[in-house]
């Protein structure tokens, strides 16, 4: 059985944190990556300090892959 089509796109924190992500990493690497890379892998071209790389990345990981959503918090502060 089909899952119904949410005209209205995600609405969770979750969305807003995998857009910011993703412009991020377009913009920084100029060109698509690869769609079997991992997201670990992506990001070891981007330009951006250790501890700030890491938040980055786990943030995405939880909305992404998580079981559980993203806080509100967690979205408005995600400005990379």
């Amino acid at each position: 059985k089909q899952k119904p089509i949410n005209v209205f796109g995600d609405r969770s924190p979750n969305s807003p944190i995998r857009k910011v992500y993703k412009k991020r990493i377009l913009k920084e690497l100029k060109t698509v990556p690869d769609g079997a890379m991992t997201p670990a892998e992506i990001e070891r071209d981007i330009q951006m300090g250790e501890e700030e790389k890491h938040i980055f990345h786990t943030l995405y990981e939880k909305a992404r892959y998580g079981d559980a959503v993203c806080t509100k918090e967690e979205a408005d502060n995600y400005h990379f």
